[in-house]
């Protein structure tokens, strides 16, 4: 029996999911025994000294640190590092996105119709990167990108310091935190000074930790970090170097789950009220079996004034924007439950599983069930 420990940060919901990750995996080069050890902050020199100690076959450290990962590593003992990408390392590791995560980030953002996005973080590499991906795209939509980089982290969790560099920018804008620490800081230093959310300012931040997302007023969007697929990779990159079937210098990539669209984000940001109108109305109401009929309703305006001023603003009609939230919608409840395909064309606002079929295959390329297959595998994009 190979013995595994699972070092993690103590206590957190992000940290068991990741332990499940692991503990699910099924191994084929023999039976694991599992042991949990939780840490708090970063690995300490001493504490690693004290891993050390302990009897194990494999170490899957969930906030791993090359250079002092490798006296274990030494000793015989298979490590995987996981967020993890910053030093040459003799052995594998996962890493997050994080430039996939900024570029999530700005293509949802530029959906909503923002020209004007600030990104808010710290200098790390991760936060960094994730500017540089937000960058990229909100850069190439033609729009502009203001990247904002504390020297102090308690800086970013200071809404006078917040509110200093955001009244630089003229409104309407989006702004994109590093983490859902400090966009639910931008929240809070955003209400203080009275700019409404999401009309005048947008916000997103990264991880959906629940008491960031909730805990504020609107609700907080979020990019959905999988930690419990990426357990279940750690656990199958140590099982492969069990067998000597892994590349031990290579860095694996996890991309993020996806945006988890809540009220912060959730207006279009035009001059046009009506079309304002008619985009939050289809957000709202896709999924309920809505046709361009209730839109045309729902804003009082004639369907060919609607779909002509539609276009102009949005670059797609309005039934375009009706099947791109139900084929999200679908795309969301597909990789993330077991509902079965009728079930999930009945949520989405499909008539019938042909239908959410045909549809999804128009959009993706490939058939709702083998979407889930590969998403399952950890091979899906979002």
């Amino acid at each position: 029996m190979h013995r595994v420990a699972i070092v993690h940060t103590a206590d957190t919901l992000e940290a068991w999911d990741f332990c499940r990750g692991v503990a699910s995996y099924r191994p084929r080069s023999g039976m694991w025994g599992l042991r949990s050890i939780p840490m708090k902050g970063e690995p300490s020199a001493a504490f690693l000294r004290r891993l050390g100690q302990i009897p194990c076959d494999g170490v899957i450290m969930a906030q791993g640190v090359a250079r002092r990962l490798k006296p274990l590593h030494d000793l015989g003992v298979k490590v995987i590092g996981v967020d993890d990408n910053s030093d040459p390392a003799p052995y594998p590791r996962i890493h997050l996105d994080d430039r996939y995560i900024g570029q999530l980030a700005g293509e949802h953002l530029l959906d909503r119709g923002f020209t004007r996005v600030v990104f808010l973080g710290n200098q790390s590499g991760w936060s960094r990167d994730r500017a540089d991906g937000l960058h990229r795209v909100v850069t190439s939509g033609n729009a502009q990108c203001f990247r904002i980089f504390a020297t102090d982290w308690l800086d970013l969790l200071s809404e006078t310091w917040i509110t200093e560099q955001l009244r630089r920018i003229e409104r309407p804008f989006a702004i994109m935190g590093c983490n859902d620490i400090v966009a639910a800081c931008a929240v809070r230093a955003v209400n203080a000074v009275g700019w409404s959310i999401p009309g005048e300012v947008g916000v997103i931040g990264v991880d959906d930790r629940i008491t960031e997302c909730i805990g504020v007023q609107p609700p907080l969007s979020s990019i959905a970090i999988e930690r419990f697929r990426t357990g279940h990779e750690a656990a199958r990159l140590l099982d492969q170097s069990f067998t000597g079937k892994v590349d031990t210098r290579k860095v694996h990539m996890i991309r993020p789950q996806g945006v988890i669209e809540r009220e912060s984000t959730s207006a279009f940001v035009c001059a046009d009220a009506d079309i304002a109108a008619a985009i939050a109305f289809i957000h709202r109401e896709a999924c309920n079996g809505i046709t361009i009929d209730d839109v045309v309703r729902n804003v009082n305006l004639s369907r060919r004034t609607l779909e002509r001023r539609f276009v102009e603003i949005v670059g797609r009609t309005p039934g375009d924007e009706i099947r791109k939230v139900r084929i999200d919608s679908a795309k969301r409840a597909i990789e993330r439950s077991h509902l079965p395909l009728s079930d999930v064309a009945a949520r989405c606002g499909f008539s019938c599983i042909s239908s959410l079929s045909h549809s999804f295959r128009l959009a993706t390329g490939m058939s709702p069930q083998a979407y889930r297959i590969k998403a399952r595998a950890g091979g899906m994009a979002p």
